[in-house]
């Protein structure tokens, strides 16, 4: 992995309000844009062995935006003081890549999910 930014997926960005899960200098995180600018940033949690990891991050607009790499806690933010400021847009989600055509991500995007309820853990 180099130091250049791989986009995992990206809805919004840039100048727009919207949430990015990436790589960067082989650390992943997500990055939160408000309507107030850039609010968090990447945890930096590595994932550089050549093995498959699990990226999530859980968004609660009322609380916390937690990044977990393969199911540990990476990073806690605090975003209750920005619920005011607006992440919608009307931008396509992109796979891969991120709304400018930047570097795709140089691994498998096996999946992904979004929604406004909470998940329920599944019994294996």
């Amino acid at each position: 992995i180099t130091s250049v930014t791989q986009y995992m997926l990206s809805k919004g960005g840039n100048a727009n309000p919207g949430l990015e899960l990436e790589l960067r200098s082989g650390g992943f995180g997500a990055y939160l844009r408000t309507s107030g600018g850039y609010r968090v940033t990447p945890a930096g949690a590595s994932a550089t062995d050549g093995n498959w990891h699990l990226g999530v991050v859980t968004v609660d607009r009322g609380g916390n935006m937690v990044q977990y790499l393969d199911g540990v806690a990476k990073k806690t933010s605090d975003i209750s003081s920005y619920s005011a400021e607006t992440i919608a847009n009307t931008l396509s989600m992109y796979i891969s890549t991120d709304r400018g055509g930047g570097s795709g991500f140089d691994g498998e995007v096996s999946g992904s999910a979004g929604g406004r309820a909470p998940r329920q853990r599944q019994a294996a």
